[in-house]
């Protein structure tokens, strides 16, 4: 008797046993499923590319102390992704950059006109575009609307410059864009060593790009470090924007609803400042206005 007795004990400790190993099993596997009128979540591992991208400042290194501060500060309301990026164009050590996303680039289709632009003085440096060639427009090139260009018509290169550049014209840019062609807008990307612009398309340019390469562009044009001296002259004076009231300086400049890429020339305080995006920019008055003062003193 006392043996199955003895016995029973052994196998009631066993079956207990199992059970707790089995509860435990089973509670690290289980998943709770909360069922609403019109959704279900389940409860487990967390799908990381499903949640929001975190907006932390990431500040490049090398950057000036002082400028990443009026960056900061005055970029400080913005929610949208961005990149801000400036540096002098006298004093390498004087130099900021933050973004509050990891994208290395961001859409800018409306920086186009730049590449563009790009592409066309590409064409001129390896002789595929001639000066004095005019371009007829077809048909498919304009955009609805437009009033400035007509098929048939052949234009100079320097109007549909003027018009795509500085007047954002969408049948301009589709001309230059079928006649200058991607080959040449990607040697020039080449020539101003970029490194996160990516362009494509064939009737509608396709821009990925960052303000750390809006920067470099105006920086080495500036210096005549893309096609030479000259038609990096040239290729600036697109840029320069109408000058008010009585002032030394020169400015440069390509703007979009998404960003902007600015060089100002005075002499002995020189500098670029270029931002970019995903979503409307905001006001920058303040912060350019910050800079200049910056510049200015330093």
């Amino acid at each position: 008797m006392k043996r199955h007795i003895f016995l029973y004990s052994i196998i009631t400790v066993i079956c207990s046993l199992v059970l707790y190993v089995w509860g435990i099993h089973y509670q690290e596997n289980a998943k709770l499923e909360i069922v609403g009128e019109k959704t279900a979540q389940t409860a487990g591992k967390t799908d990381v590319s499903k949640l929001p991208e975190s907006h932390e400042i990431r500040v490049q290194k090398g950057s000036n102390a002082k400028l990443t501060k009026i960056l900061k500060t005055e970029l400080a309301s913005t929610s949208s992704p961005y990149q801000a990026r400036t540096n002098s164009l006298i004093n390498n050590k004087l130099q900021a950059g933050i973004s509050n996303t990891s994208r290395t680039r961001i859409k800018a289709d409306e920086m186009s006109k730049l590449f563009l632009l790009l592409g066309y003085f590409a064409g001129r440096k390896n002789n595929s575009i001639k000066t004095n060639t005019a371009v007829k427009v077809e048909q498919a090139d304009l955009a609805k609307g437009e009033q400035s260009l007509q098929a048939g018509v052949a234009y100079s290169y320097a109007f549909l410059l003027q018009l795509a550049v500085k007047q954002g014209n969408a049948s301009a840019q589709r001309v230059l864009l079928r006649t200058v062609k991607l080959s040449n807008i990607n040697r020039a990307l080449k020539l101003a060593k970029t490194k996160q612009t990516q362009v494509s398309g064939s009737k509608q340019l396709n821009v990925y790009t960052s303000a750390n390469d809006l920067s470099l562009i105006l920086t080495n044009l500036y210096r005549g470090k893309i096609f030479g001296k000259q038609l990096d002259t040239q290729a600036l004076s697109y840029l320069q924007a109408n000058a008010t009231g009585q002032t030394a300086s020169r400015t440069y400049q390509i703007t979009s609803s998404r960003g902007q890429a600015v060089l100002v020339d005075n002499g002995g305080n020189s500098y670029v400042f270029s931002i970019l995006m995903d979503g409307t920019s905001s006001d920058l008055t303040n912060l350019t206005n910050k800079l200049n003062q910056w510049y200015a003193k330093n």
